[in-house]
């Protein structure tokens, strides 16, 4: 049985659409209606239905708000908004936030079967699925304590690198988000044997800070939790695809005190607990772990019994300092621009400034990677794909971090900076050609509207000054010759293939003076509308004779 709920503030749509749904009464059962946003959400939670027709103009919450929400709380339920032709855009946009289709009013009743077949058949996959992976849970409970650190330890070593494999075996650990911050933590005390009487004794400890750590780690729902071996435990976390950086750290360092906390209070040892910055997908989580693990060899300056962020480490605040002085600033800016050699000229003043007088090379690794987060983030704003940004720094730091030459690694980082030079200048290239192209459809299935340059810019989110430069730039045309040239091939073929009159076509392609359009015509033509009609009229019966 599909469990349906309808959400419409007008009562006629919401029939409809319970006559047509029901006339398959053992397939489809509406299990609740809404005439508003609020209400809506409360039933949604209430009922949890497996589809949801939820039209985007309600009181209260509008049918987007009212998604995002149920989204949260039913991640599976699928959405479809219904909308009229007025909203279409903004139904279109919805599709992005996880809807599973959307419906134009008018509705005929075959679009709404057709569609609720195709969602059931959907969710009878998904639910076999699920049937599936509880049967291979239930038959591999013994096992799953293995597969969890085996998981853990692909992931952490940069043995697991797919990311839809990585989805996979999350999704087979019932985690709902994605994993994006790792943790590690020491046992303070195990650095001597002396502080046991007895391998007994040590590993009793060992157990129990175990226990102190998981009993903490119920604050946070959706982890990895594992023990490594002499006395250290690694983390990893979950959280929703947009949350904030900021956030995830504050609430990763409350989670490091607790579990600093409940570690002391109930058992004879503290630990220190090594945090790594928030990084998605394969490339992301293992780089979090490494920053967790040089953020943690800093207890031996800072002292244990504490979280240490990745943020918060000595290297960092050294680099703040050179960083005021501009170079951070020259970096960035020539990295967004795609400014190949003031990129390359503002990184060897880094490098004269702040690393080459380093003898110890584990600073050098960590000062390297500190510049390449930077640029990194610098790159993220330029839209160039996250995930690949991760992966290509993760192979940097992988390089650097087995080279022992400080002009090797310099030349490693130097390289790898031309390659993400290169993409982001490739990726602005194909970003404004994709505006420029989808500008230019609005223009050609709108021409014969009143539209000027504000109106087409907007359409691409856009000033209309950089619209304006970009549109000349990629099509080589300014934008007004561009619609003239559109409006006036229009008119050539209303003028050769229709009767209309000049006043008439002038309006059709846009033109509300019929003068005026007959002057821009002679320009464009090198003849007045009524030569131009003349001469193709007496070109094609010469053709045809």
């Amino acid at each position: 049985m599909i469990r349906i709920m309808v959400a419409d503030d007008e009562p006629l749509q919401r029939q409809y659409l319970r006559t047509v749904l029901e006339e398959f009464p053992r397939k489809y059962k509406i299990v609740a209606e809404a005439d508003n946003g609020e209400d809506a959400v409360a039933l949604g939670m209430e009922t949890k239905p497996d589809i949801i027709f939820l039209d985007i103009r309600m009181p209260g919450f509008d049918g987007i708000e009212v998604a995002r929400q149920l989204k949260v709380a039913l991640p599976n339920v699928k959405i479809v908004i219904v909308s009229a032709y007025s909203e279409f855009h903004y139904a279109q946009q919805s599709v992005g936030l996880g809807m599973a289709e959307y419906l134009l009013k008018p509705v005929e009743s075959v679009e709404i079967i057709d569609l609720a077949e195709r969602l059931s058949d959907e969710i009878e996959t998904e639910r076999e699925k699920h049937r599936e992976l509880e049967e291979t849970k239930a038959t591999l409970k013994d096992a799953l304590p293995f597969i969890r650190i085996g998981f853990v330890m692909d992931l952490i070593n940069g043995n697991l690198t797919d990311e839809e494999e990585m989805k996979s075996r999350t999704d087979f650990f019932g985690l709902k988000n994605p994993l994006c911050l790792a943790m590690n933590i020491w046992m303070d005390n195990l650095t001597t044997q002396n502080n046991f009487r007895s391998e007994l004794e040590k590993q009793i400890v060992q157990r129990q800070v175990g226990d102190a750590i998981e009993e903490s780690l119920t604050e946070w729902p959706e982890h990895f939790f594992i023990s490594l071996g002499n006395g250290q435990f690694t983390v990893l976390l979950a959280a929703e695809e947009g949350f904030d950086d900021t956030a995830l750290k504050n609430m990763a360092m409350n989670l490091g005190e607790h579990i600093c906390d409940r570690v002391r209070m109930q058992t004879s040892s503290t630990v220190t607990v090594g945090i790594g910055r928030m990084g998605r997908g394969p490339a992301g989580v293992a780089r979090s772990h490494r920053e967790a693990l040089v953020a943690g060899e800093y207890r031996i300056l800072y002292g244990g019994d504490q979280p240490i962020h990745a943020d918060d480490v000595e290297a960092t605040s050294e680099y703040a300092n050179v960083l005021r002085q501009g170079y951070e600033k020259n970096l960035v800016m020539s990295v967004c621009m795609g400014d190949w050699d003031r990129t390359v000229r503002s990184f060897l003043s880094l490098w004269t400034e702040y690393i080459s007088e380093d003898t110890q090379l584990a600073r050098v690794r960590l000062k390297i990677s500190e510049i390449c987060t930077v640029v990194v983030r610098a790159a993220v704003e330029s839209s160039i794909a996250y995930e690949s940004l991760e992966e290509s720094l993760a192979a940097l730091e992988q390089q650097v971090a087995k080279e022992t030459n400080m002009d090797a690694m310099k030349e490693k980082v130097v390289n790898w900076l031309n390659d993400l030079v290169s993409k982001i200048r490739t990726s602005r290239e194909f970003r404004n050609v994709n505006l420029i192209d989808k500008a230019v459809r609005y223009m050609e299935e709108n021409f014969h509207q009143e539209i000027g340059l504000e109106d087409v810019a907007k359409q691409v989110y856009l000033s209309t000054c950089y619209f304006s430069r970009l549109f000349k730039q990629v099509k080589g045309w300014s934008f007004t010759e561009y619609l003239t040239h559109v409006r006036m091939e229009e008119a050539r073929k209303l003028l050769t293939t229709t009767s209309y009159s000049v006043a008439e076509i002038a309006m059709k392609v846009g033109f509300r003076d019929a003068r005026y359009f007959s002057q821009v015509f002679k320009k464009h033509a090198g003849k007045t509308p009524g030569s131009y009609r003349r001469d193709e009229a007496s070109r094609i019966l010469s053709t045809r004779e």
